[in-house]
Order: structure tokens, then C-alpha cells, then sequence
């Protein structure tokens, strides 16, 4: 931890640095506590910018997550601006879901929450970028892209689910593009499928 104080006592510039060892988190709309194994957190204070340079948490099912971000002040310290990137190797869907910021496009994480069900979520990189609004974040953009295993997507009443999908999704703000690369209807096989959604 390092802290430097101006003239006035106010606060210059601020750095820390620690790892935490064991323990669990309870996360809204995940079941059960999700244990951890170790938390890194790398975070500074300078000229009115928040740097979360790295925050990586090793979960108890050997799941690596890795967030970074920023967010700018204004007067008396009020928030202004919020960048926020999430990426992760493989974690399950469910975790996944769970982990997705509610102000971070909710129409879009909604939609992903009610149409995807169960499977694994593979080379996950998502990136936010928001403004304040009375105190609350408010989206300004969202892109980025995730892999998916044995997943089940359901599109609609008069579709039948898809199972066994395995295939990438791509977000950039108001749209969605699903590319399959296997998946099967009832007892029909897909080898290769692209389903664009706009808006979400």
C-alpha cells in the first residue's frame, strides 16, 4: 500500500497491491457460494482516475477470471466514466451469466440468460464502457465475444431447442451473431449455422 498527500492533506495519488488466499463470495442469481482459491488485486488513485490495472481471482473449480477497468471523477469526487473488460479461459454458463453486470446491457444479458441454457463458456472477453447518470452507470457501448460447448440455445416457440451447440457469439452494442460450428435438432446434426440477432 502506498498513499501520497498533498500540501492540503488531500489525497495525490494512491497504490495497492495484495492477493487474498482462500474463501467464497456469494454472487446474485448464481446458487450456492462460489469458493476461491486466490485473489490478486492490483488497483491505483491518480488525478481524479480509479485504475484497476489487474483484479485476477482463481476460483476452487480451477476457474481463472482476469477484470480490469477504469473510472474517472468529477467534482467532489463524483464518478463520471466506468471502462470495465472481463475475460476468462473457461468457466461454466451459469457462473457466467451470473458474473455479467445487470446495468451492462440488460436487455442483452436477459436475452443470453432466457435462451441459453447450461454448457461451457470458453474465451470469454467482454468489454463495457459507461457514463454516469444520478449516480448509476448507464451503458455507452458493449462488444466482445465468447465461445460455447455443449450448450442448449432456445430461439422461439415454433423453434425446437438446439442441443450439443457448440459455436461463437458476438456482441457489438445492439446486435448478436451466433456462429455454429455443431450442434442438432431433434435428430437432425448441424455442422455450421449463423443466426444474427438486432436488435437485442
Amino acid at each position: 500500500f502506498d498513499l501520497q498527500l498533498g500540501e492540503t492533506g488531500q489525497v495525490r495519488s494512491m497504490r495497492l497491491d495484495f492477493t487474498l488466499g482462500s474463501g467464497s463470495v456469494l454472487l446474485d442469481g448464481y446458487e450456492g457460494a462460489v469458493g476461491l482459491n486466490k485473489v490478486t488485486l492490483k488497483a491505483g488513485l491518480d488525478e481524479a482516475r480509479l485504475s484497476l490495472d489487474a483484479f485476477d481471482v482463481v476460483l476452487a473449480n480451477g476457474t481463472n477470471l482476469q477484470v480490469s477497468g477504469a473510472m474517472g471523477f468529477g467534482p467532489a469526487w463524483s464518478p463520471q466514466t466506468l471502462t470495465v473488460s472481463l475475460a476468462s479461459k473457461q468457466m461454466a454458463f451459469n457462473l457466467f451469466y451470473a458474473l455479467w453486470p445487470q446495468w451492462a446491457k440488460a436487455e442483452a444479458r436477459d436475452w443470453v440468460g432466457t435462451h441459453i441454457q447450461q454448457g461451457l463458456v470458453r474465451d470469454a472477453v467482454l468489454n463495457f464502457e459507461a457514463n454516469f447518470v444520478d449516480g448509476r452507470p448507464r451503458l455507452r457501448a458493449i462488444a466482445g465475444s465468447l465461445a460455447l460447448a455443449g450448450a442448449q440455445l432456445t430461439l422461439g416457440d415454433t423453434i425446437p431447442p438446439i442441443a450439443n451447440v457448440s459455436g461463437k457469439i458476438s456482441l457489438e452494442d445492439d446486435a448478436a451473431t451466433i456462429v455454429l460450428d455443431q450442434a442438432s435438432v431433434d435428430d437432425l446434426a448441424l455442422q455450421y449455422g449463423r443466426v444474427t440477432i438486432a436488435p437485442l
